[in-house]
Parts: structure tokens; sequence; C-alpha cells
């Protein structure tokens, strides 16, 4: 009896503006352009009729979205800053591979008020030095790199130090 009062209830709220939704077929860019723009938590899903399927949730998306990024596999990221003119993807590509690494996930971000952009570059496990030297020497300017590795093996060294200094 209060299930039959709440549909007719919500049967007869008049929602204002327009409806927002997305298509099963919506890639999940769109769908995260949806959620950003409206501050969702959810979006219903329906098929070409407009009949309601389900619900995609943030969390679920961020879920996709780092299966299909990369973000979920090991390896550093680097931060480059470059001009738009400058930014031809097959050279930054060439550096990585000529180095024994690919290229794992890659995002740019327009660095307002300039005609520059920032490309974050996630690459497999390799030799971090050698591709970062090897950025340098085509000019790239590194903004930030993370790796864990590379912080690990830092604090290993500093370790190592100290103790070889407190034995003498």
């Amino acid at each position: 009896m209060i299930l039959t009062i709440l549909r007719e209830l919500i049967s007869k709220i008049n929602f204002i503006g327009k409806q927002q939704f997305v298509f099963e077929n919506t890639h999940f860019y769109q769908v995260m352009l949806l959620l950003s723009n409206f501050k969702l938590s959810v979006v219903p899903v329906c098929d070409s009729q407009n009949i309601y399927k389900g619900s995609i949730s943030s969390s679920n998306l961020l879920k996709a979205l780092s299966n299909q990024s990369g973000f979920n596999q090991n390896g550093p990221v680097i931060v480059l800053n470059l001009n738009n003119i400058d930014y031809q993807l097959s050279q930054i590509a060439q550096i990585i591979e000529s180095n024994d690494s690919k290229i794992l996930g890659l995002y740019s971000q327009n660095i307002k008020g300039t005609s520059q952009i920032k490309l974050t570059l996630k690459i497999s496990p390799t030799n971090l030095g050698a591709v970062l030297q090897t950025f340098s020497r085509y000019d790239y300017t590194i903004d930030e790199i993370f790796s864990d590795d590379e912080i690990s093996n830092q604090n290993q060294d500093r370790y190592d130090h100290l103790i070889n200094y407190l034995q003498i």
C-alpha cells in the first residue's frame, strides 16, 4: 500500500527543465561531462525509446576510467609542458618507445591564459632516467615526475648511507 502511494506521488512530480540521461551506447567521456556539468552523482541510462534501463554512478564511472586509462597499472607518470604548436604525439611516443617503454595512458589539459598544454603521460615501468634524458635532449619541459620506484630507491639509498655512516 505504501509503495502504491509512493508511485502515485512520484508520478505526479513535474520535473522542471531538461531531463538529464544518457543512452545505452553513450561513450563514458560524455557521461563524465554530464556528471561534471550538472554536479550529478548518478546518471540514468535509457534505451532508444527513452525507457529506463539502469544507472551509472560516479564511482562506477571512475572504475571504468581507471581500467581503460592505465591508472591501475604500475609505471611512472611524467607531466610535460609544451606549446600547442609543438605538440606531436608521434615524437613523444618515439621518445618513450626508443627507451623500451610504452604509453599506458595520457591526457592533455590546456593551460589557461597561454598557448600551452600540460601533457600527462603514464608509461610502462622502465629506465625512467633514460626517458627523462631523452625528453631533455629534445628540449621538452618536464614539469613533474611521479614514480613510486624512484622514491623507494632514493629512500633505500638514504637508509643505506645512514647505516654506513653509523657503522663508521
